[in-house]
């Protein structure tokens, strides 16, 4: 437990000076990197090495029936232990998530949810965060990122609570809807250019 709350609390600290430097809450959160980064990539990459792994051992998977979700952490007594520090280290990955621009960098972090859905699925409000992330990554960014964010969401859907799931299938179909309005306002803003009275069609 105590290297679950170093590493995650590490990596907050790491987080929250880079957003004091940059003194913005919006843009690039790669831009705000230091020259030497080694650092902060060491630390971030020994969080997603070691994090899951810890929390595996400290609320091991509970078998299911056959048909049914899967229970949740929080459903374990060592959940109340590790609930506060699994929280944070889940918002500030969101946090990354929503600040970084490389393609890469990003696919890094989507693997990570990947690895902690079961424990995303605990917390309402930032699985909703969460869900409105990756809808815009599957429906707006280049392929690598659109496929990391696809396996996040069918993991989402395949470890959310049955009586929870049309919540989070809401929360995706009304955000696609948002998406996809947008992008039929710009078409419709462009006009197409008339055709000359001596044109040849």
């Amino acid at each position: 437990m105590y290297m679950l709350r170093k590493l995650c609390g590490s990596l907050h600290d790491a987080i929250s000076s880079l957003l004091s430097e940059e003194g913005s809450a919006e843009g690039d959160l790669s831009t705000s990197l230091p020259a030497s980064s080694d650092v902060f990539n060491a630390l971030v990459m020994a969080c997603f090495q070691t994090v899951p792994g810890v929390l595996r051992h400290h609320l091991p998977p509970v078998e299911e029936a056959k048909g049914k979700a899967p229970l949740l952490p929080s459903s374990q007594r060592a959940w109340r232990r590790v609930r506060g520090t699994v929280r944070q280290y889940l918002e500030d990955l969101l946090l990354l998530l929503s600040r970084l621009q490389s393609s890469s960098m990003q696919c890094s972090v989507l693997d990570q949810f990947r690895e902690m859905v079961k424990y995303s699925v605990c917390f309402p409000k930032l699985l909703k965060k969460l869900t409105v992330q990756l809808v815009e990554r599957w429906c707006g960014s280049d392929s690598p990122v659109q496929m990391n964010a696809f396996l996040c969401l069918r993991m989402l859907i395949l470890h959310q609570p049955h009586p929870a799931l049309h919540l989070l299938l809401k929360v995706i179909m009304i955000h696609m809807f948002s998406l996809l309005s947008t992008l039929l306002d710009l078409t419709l803003c462009v006009s197409p250019c008339p055709l000359e009275d001596n044109s040849i069609l």
